[in-house]
């Protein structure tokens, strides 16, 4: 989650009795190729950003669209997907970006690299969701503990 849509997920999650489990914070960062003209910075800004396309999921199936990044840059022009694979393809072929967690998957990290975005733009939290009265089974348990160790590690 991101600070930003924290309040109102919260309240979305409260008002349908489910409990969200945070697994850990990043800062934000910001996804691009590795041939990108800002490729080479230790940290970036909106500003940075601004001439270039942004990348960003769209949420049409839902009657709620939170906004998973937290952070929507005034970018020129904004490309809207509704699939991972597309953002790296996009992301590796063009001069785009989109800004996340900093946690790149082993689809992307050939390609991809993440810098980080300037310290004042928050955190993203990590988690997981589940109701109020649900008690982890062990196989859940081993896959939380799979992904903690997994966050731990990036």
């Amino acid at each position: 989650m991101a600070t930003e849509t924290e309040r109102e997920i919260l309240k979305y999650l409260r008002d349908r009795f489910l409990d969200f489990h945070q697994l850990g914070t990043y800062a934000y960062a910001v996804f691009l190729s590795k041939d990108h003209p800002l490729a080479g910075a230790k940290e970036l800004s909106l500003d940075d950003l601004q001439p270039y396309p942004y990348i960003c999921y769209s949420q049409t199936d839902s009657a709620h669209s939170f906004l998973e990044e937290g952070i929507r840059p005034d970018a020129r022009k904004i490309i809207r997907v509704s699939d991972r694979d597309t953002i790296y393809q996009i992301l590796s072929d063009h001069r785009a970006y989109t800004i996340g967690s900093g946690v790149i998957s082993s689809r992307g990290d050939d390609q991809l690299m993440a810098v980080p975005l300037e310290s004042s733009s928050g955190i993203i939290r990590i988690g997981w969701i589940a109701s109020k009265d649900h008690r982890v089974t062990k196989l859940e348990k081993e896959f939380i503990d799979l992904c903690q160790s997994y966050i731990g590690s990036s």
